[in-house]
């Protein structure tokens, strides 16, 4: 055992060896804010030192843009969220273990001290906080928000969130007020006025970065945020500096957070056993149960709105008939995917809506439980008493998909059916898939929100963009439009409970699990907040 130990802390050594190397051979190109010079921030060249008040993280990604409007991955908004501030936020709370979590029922003032609603709620009107300045030193205008909402609208990578607001018209009465008509009430509008898209952006200094370089905006901040960016290379590292002159009331709890890529989760695992990162993402599941119990460690699991399901396309046979789909649904062994592919590391998804969704109930008309017999029965009933064969595409790159396909695979062959497995790269799935022409395949889906219209909007009514295996139900659309339009969340809820039961019934897809998110780090390290979108919120961290 000693000298298994030895080994272990020479390989960290090495690693953080290269670590040092690897940044001190880029800082010099790095992509840095101007005046800023990576040089002279002690993370920046010596992650592994992490001294005083620095967390440094180990990550797999270090995303592909700051532009909040451009980015489709949840790395980069833990930048975005760093750098920019939105109108609103969420308060914060505990949940039943005592852990700190987002409020999500709570938003608070942000860049917006406050604000009113008309009435009809067609009219928001929102008051801006008089101290609140950009990293630059310039003020927060109204134009500035203006000009990012309309920036928000016109890209095509967040015009879909726009649409949702409802917003036809916005207007500033003066420099601290802006005011949103929309076309019809939206119940999850300050929601979405919370998430990346609706970052605000110093329209002067992003201008003027334009002006010279289209790309600005992927490669620097123009913020309000309580941190700067202060080195931006993503094939490396990614260092945040703490303002100073942050007006914000939640001030940054340390002076930096240096992101330093980790490709491999052996080594970020490595790393934190031995204290040279602070805080160690995306850990194999099955070695998160040992981490948590190192001595010098903490791991706080929270379940996600993240979930895996899988889908069968309505279009194509078999699966047009609902026996079918009812059959497969019965023979899924949720708890050995829990269990056992999840090594516990997952909670059982029981509805179309994750539990941390608003609206979301389980009873056993909501979803299936393991029931080989019942399974047989539906399938001869559907006409296939001897079982068929089809094929399953999964996409590469995630170990829980294919042990979930193969654990499908095999309780699929205790009814009958011989289910072949099709690999393929994640490029070309994504791709096969948005063609709604997959037979049968496994997908995952992280609503930014825990809003039931987001999840519904995007992946289950008949128009939904992520609609992929031809889901329609005309009286569950209605339904939807019902709860959108209703005049209180009591008779919107009402919609929603009917619609899950709908659902179920129909079974497009099979719910599986929702991912619990691990938080890893060194037990010196305080503050962390949960929210259910999975992207980490530097201010609150502190190393103590």
């Amino acid at each position: 055992m000693p000298e298994m130990k030895m080994w272990k802390r020479i390989a960290s050594m090495l690693l953080c060896v290269a670590m040092v190397l690897a940044l001190g051979a880029c800082a010099e190109n790095a992509n840095t804010n101007p005046g800023t010079d990576p040089s002279t921030n002690p993370s920046a060249s010596d992650p592994s030192a992490s001294s005083g008040n620095n967390i440094v993280v180990a990550a797999v990604s270090l995303g592909n843009t700051l532009n909040p409007w451009d980015q489709t991955d949840g790395t980069t908004s833990a930048f975005q969220y760093a750098a920019y501030e939105r109108l609103v936020k969420y308060a914060t709370t505990t949940d039943e273990n005592g852990n700190a979590v987002a409020d999500t029922s709570n938003l608070v003032g942000a860049i917006a001290e406050s604000w009113e609603t008309s009435e009809d709620q067609l009219t928001w009107t929102f008051h801006l906080n008089p101290d609140a300045t950009f990293a630059n030193g310039d003020k927060v205008l109204a134009s500035d928000v203006i000009w990012s909402f309309e920036q928000c609208q016109a890209n095509a990578n967040s015009s879909f969130f726009f649409t949702l607001t409802n917003i036809v018209d916005m207007q500033a009465p003066d420099d601290e007020t802006v005011v949103f008509t929309l076309s019809q009430k939206s119940h999850m509008f300050l929601r979405l006025l919370e998430i990346y898209p609706f970052c605000i952006v110093n329209q002067d200094e992003a201008e003027a970065g334009i002006a010279e370089d289209p790309d600005y905006l992927t490669t620097h901040t123009a913020g309000s945020g309580p941190y700067e960016i202060t080195t931006y290379d993503i094939t490396n590292s990614v260092v945040l500096t703490a303002r100073d002159d942050y007006w914000g009331a939640d001030k940054p709890a340390n002076d930096s957070v240096t992101w330093q890529l980790v490709q491999e989760p052996s080594n970020r695992q490595l790393l934190l056993e031995n204290g040279d990162v602070d805080v160690a993402l995306n850990l194999d599941d099955k070695n998160i149960n040992t981490v948590a119990e190192m001595d010098g460690i903490q791991v706080v699991k929270n379940a996600s709105n993240m979930h895996l399901y899988l889908a069968m396309n309505l279009n194509i046979e078999p699966f047009d008939n609902v026996l079918v789909r009812q059959a497969i649904a019965y023979a899924i062994p949720y708890d050995t995917l829990v269990n056992d592919v999840m090594f516990g590391n997952a909670t059982r998804t029981t509805s179309m809506l994750p539990d941390n969704v608003t609206g979301h109930i389980s009873d056993d008309k909501t979803c299936y439980q393991t029931d080989l017999e019942k399974a047989k029965e539906l399938l001869a009933e559907a006409g296939y008493p001897d079982g068929f064969t089809c094929t399953l595409t999964l996409g590469n790159g995630f170990t829980d998909w294919k042990d979930t396909a193969i654990t499908i695979q095999d309780a699929l062959s205790k009814i009958g059916i011989t289910m072949e497995i099709n690999e393929i790269d994640r490029a070309t799935f994504l791709t096969e898939i948005a063609n709604k022409n997959t037979a049968l395949f496994i997908n995952r889906f992280n609503p930014f929100i825990g809003d039931p219209g987001y999840l519904v909007n995007n992946l289950y009514v008949n128009e939904a963009a992520y609609n992929y295996n031809n889901y329609n139900n005309e009286e569950f659309d209605a339904l939807y439009f019902q709860g959108e339009s209703a005049d209180t969340e009591e008779e919107r809820m009402e919609c929603y409970k009917e619609m899950q039961y709908i659902y179920a019934e129909d079974c497009p897809s099979v719910q599986l699990y929702q991912y619990d998110f691990a938080y890893c780090a060194r037990d010196n390290i305080s503050g962390y907040v949960f929210y259910p979108d999975l992207t980490l919120r530097f201010e609150f961290l502190s190393k103590g």
